[in-house]
């Protein structure tokens, strides 16, 4: 209703001369519909404006009257909404009123555009803002001032078109002093400006915990430098406030304690160049505090970053924030970083050399090597962390710092070095003190290579000269993985009458005895003439495996090596994991060879029951057809016997003999042959060269005075090498695909549907089977030489048809046996690898 009211008045009074009072009715009404509408499109009302337009008279008051309807219209149409546009009318309606327009043409002001007047009433001639209600103040600060419009007030916007009638008696000074005269100067607030910087609480400007309070009557100029110079005070009370706080709390460690000792000291001297400012004659502007305070800003920037997160980051992550600010490009924070990591880098020094010579360990979690807790309250293990090694570290320099302090843990408590470590650990303490500024630096990474390489060395040969490392090794390949033949079969010879028994009665002193006299009887008997070998084959065991009631000795039978520590550490027998892995082997090698000894066994009885049947005299053609059928049967017997030893031979050669090697290539001292790493390249013509230029022959070098180069570099393995090398050697073995019967990535074979080990346990039990039935085919033939001998004729025809169901049983499971191997082949032949390609045509 008030939109619809002033409307109908200013339509009035600017349109009552030029337009008739019928006309008049019909645009007030259209121009309110027009204006009530929702969305107003100014389009329409142009079209209305020019339609009433055409149809008055066309003179220089008609059409300043129009243009300012116009206008008016279009600037109401632009508004959001209703309130505002009501706003612009009545403001259009209070200007037409106070000057006078229903009675004059034109505009003329008697009275001063810039009177005292005016100024006091300028409010109600500024255009509306969007809250016309609250009466315009002046800004807080240079921020809020996008709440004011800004299109110019009426007075200054005709102030050059009434220049004419100015009075010119009013000066500038008594018109802007009113405003001035509350407005605060510069000098009283570098006043008060100190106690800011160093947040505290002052007359004029006050702390709470949303942050600093600028009084209203300060300039927007001068507001703009106070935000700007008050970022120091707020970084000041912040870091100062975390100090205080983290001081009250006895669980931080050193790198946190000297990062709060150096920013607390930064804080201090802070508070004397402040307190020096305020007394300096000099500093007279707020530009000029700003100039020599904008280095602390910054600086407080870089200890504000770091003291965020202050309570989750672990010093070491703090330490490497700092040392990667040392690469800024900005020369103030490169310089504030140096500063801040030159306090730092010397507690970190300080772990590095304490576990490099004394094996000692951060007890603030700081340091990059850990101790681990083992689950079965076992002995605690070391760990290397890289996720805590600094960013000034490299990863080669920290593995070769973690080894330093193990293995010397490891010769001093389980060799029993401690001599040596002590000498060595006294040499390298003062090679790392006489060290400049006892930092991280190139110079200390070449100490800790040459320190781990001298150690390493010792470490070695300590292992071979002392405990026979490798003496062992070739023991425990020997034994557990039958890689000496003569005395395994004088194993199974002794030990094959007792092994018939169940397990449950099978006495322990009579495995005992055996191994000793297999021990006695085999090569291994050489190894007993002086005492430092025959330590190493005190270590054969022999014992029985809790397999459950009913099992016989061959089932649970096993050989085991009890190596002394610390090669039990290396080799993980004091875990159990080295130790089940040969376990593994063994028991599926003890089948192998349990075949081939039972076969060999009854082969040798055939051979003697043959000889007695040939030296029969009587029943000649029944000779003939026994020895006919036993000979038929022995050719069946090779064919299986023959495929177990080619299965036997495969896994030793190609599987056990072939990564051993491998793993003596490995733990021998690696000589890096630095000709080999020379790049090449092929020329146009199909010639390879070097690639770059070559340094001249070592010996021309030496004729010249120069130092010759050295041809190779010498690599010691650590002992997580030599345990990782053993590991790998282990896992090579037991993860062949003819063997692997435990990693999630092995595949069935294409035909027969089954793993290859599955496949060949049950192959070596067929031919276990086959083996028990030949034994049964010489029983037979036995009984049958004793009645033939005898001449006694009554069981002979009931023997001979037992033969001949036994040999039709034999010839049957050959055939079985054929089968089973058949589809093994094309398994092998079908799986694309080429070792199992050449066992699929060793088989065949």
């Amino acid at each position: 209703m008030d939109l619809r009211n002033n409307l109908s008045l200013i339509v009035n009074e600017l349109m009552a001369p030029v337009l008739p009072g019928v006309l008049m009715g019909t645009l007030e009404d259209e121009l309110n519909n027009l204006l009530t509408s929702s969305p107003v499109n100014i389009e329409r009302i142009n079209r209305l404006v020019h339609k009433y337009k055409s149809s008055t008279v066309q003179d220089a008051d008609s059409y300043a009257r129009w243009q300012k309807l116009e206008n008016l219209l279009q600037l109401v149409a632009a508004s959001p909404n209703q309130e505002e546009a009501s706003a612009y009318l009545r403001l259009m309606k209070n200007m037409m009123e106070s000057t006078g327009q229903q009675k004059r043409p034109s505009l003329k002001l008697h009275e001063s555009s810039l009177s005292t007047h005016l100024l006091e009433s300028h409010d109600n001639m500024m255009t509306p803002i969007k809250n016309s209600r609250s009466s315009p103040v002046y800004a807080e600060s240079f921020e809020n001032i996008d709440r004011y419009s800004d299109r110019r007030s009426i007075v200054s916007s005709n102030y050059g078109g009434m220049a004419r009638d100015r009075n010119s008696s009013v000066t500038l000074s008594s018109l802007s002093d009113p405003y001035y005269s509350c407005v605060v100067n510069e000098k009283e607030i570098m006043n008060y400006l100190p106690f800011t910087l160093l947040a505290t609480t002052s007359q004029m400007f006050t702390f709470d915990k949303r942050g600093v309070h600028i009084p209203e009557n300060i300039p927007n100029g001068e507001s703009g430098m106070l935000h700007i110079l008050f970022e120091a005070g707020l970084l000041y009370r912040f870091i100062q406030k975390q100090i205080d706080t983290y001081r009250t709390t006895n669980a931080l460690s050193p790198l946190k304690t000297a990062f709060l000792t150096f920013v607390n000291q930064q804080l201090h001297e802070y508070m004397a160049v402040v307190n020096r400012i305020s007394n300096s004659p000099h500093i007279r502007s707020l530009k000029a505090l700003y100039i020599d305070i904008k280095d602390w800003i910054l600086e407080f920037r870089i200890y504000y970053n770091l003291m965020i997160d202050f309570q989750q980051l672990r010093g070491d992550h703090l330490l490497s924030r700092v040392h990667d600010l040392k690469d800024h490009g900005d020369l103030l924070v490169k310089r504030v970083s140096n500063s801040l990591y030159g306090s730092l880098d010397q507690i970190y020094y300080q772990y590095l050399v304490n576990w490099l010579t004394r094996s000692q360990l951060d007890t603030h979690q700081e340091f990059f090597v850990e101790t681990v807790l083992s689950p079965d309250h076992g002995p605690t293990s070391l760990k290397l962390n890289m996720d805590k090694v600094p960013t000034f570290i490299s990863a080669p320099t920290a593995k070769e710092i973690y080894m330093i302090g193990k293995t010397s843990l490891f010769l001093e408590k389980e060799c029993m070095e401690i001599q040596w470590i002590n000498d060595c650990n006294q040499k390298y303490f003062k090679v790392y003190g006489a060290m400049k500024g006892n930092a991280v630096s190139l110079e200390f990474c070449d100490a800790v290579r040459s320190h781990h390489s001298e150690i390493n060395s010792f470490c070695k040969s300590t292992l071979e000269s002392k405990y026979s490392f490798s003496r062992v090794l070739d023991m425990l390949k020997d034994v557990l993985l039958m890689g000496r033949g003569d005395f395994i079969d004088q194993m199974i010879c002794n030990s094959a009458d007792f092994l018939q028994q169940s397990s449950a009665i099978l006495p322990s002193y009579k495995l005992t005895r055996c191994l000793q006299e297999s021990i006695k009887q085999s090569s291994l008997r050489y190894m007993l003439a002086t005492q430092h070998t025959r330590k190493i084959v005190d270590g054969i065991d022999a014992r029985v495996l809790e397999l459950g009631h009913g099992s016989i000795g061959w089932d649970v039978f096993t050989l085991d090596y009890l190596a002394e520590q610390p090669l039990a550490t290396i080799l993980e027998f004091d875990r159990s994991g080295g130790r089940k892995v040969y376990l593994r082997i063994f028991n599926f090698l003890w089948r192998i060879k349990k075949n081939n000894f039972f076969f060999q066994e009854q082969w040798s009885r055939n051979n003697t029951l043959a000889r007695d049947f040939r030296r029969l005299r009587r029943n000649k053609p029944l000779v003939r057809d026994i020895l006919k059928k036993m000979y038929k049967v022995n050719a069946l017997k090779s064919n299986v016997q023959h495929f177990n030893r080619k299965i036997e031979s495969y896994c030793f050669q190609s599987i056990i003999e072939k990564n051993y090697v491998n793993l003596r290539t490995k733990i021998s001292d690696e000589r890096r042959d630095l000709e080999g790493t020379i790049k090449k390249t092929k020329i146009k013509n199909g010639l390879v060269v070097a690639q770059g230029i070559l340094r001249p022959q070592n010996l021309l070098m030496q004729k010249i005075g120069m130092k010759a180069r050295v041809s190779y570099q010498k690599h010691t393995p650590s002992i997580d090498e030599l345990r990782q090398i053993h590991d790998e050697y282990l896992q090579k073995v037991v993860c062949n695909k003819l063997l692997d019967s435990a990693s999630p990535n092995r595949r069935p074979g294409t035909f027969s549907k089954q793993y290859y080990p599955s496949t060949l346990i049950l192959m070596l039990n067929d031919l276990f089977e086959f083996i028990l039935r030949y034994s049964e085919f010489n029983d037979v033939i036995h009984d049958l030489l004793i009645h033939l001998s005898l001449q006694s004729s009554d069981e002979v025809s009931e023997l001979l048809k037992k033969l001949n169901d036994l040999l039709s049983k034999i010839v049957a499971h050959y055939r079985w046996i054929q089968k089973t191997s058949y589809y093994l082949i094309k398994d092998l032949k079908a799986d694309g690898d080429t070792e199992l390609l050449s066992l699929s045509k060793i088989l065949r």
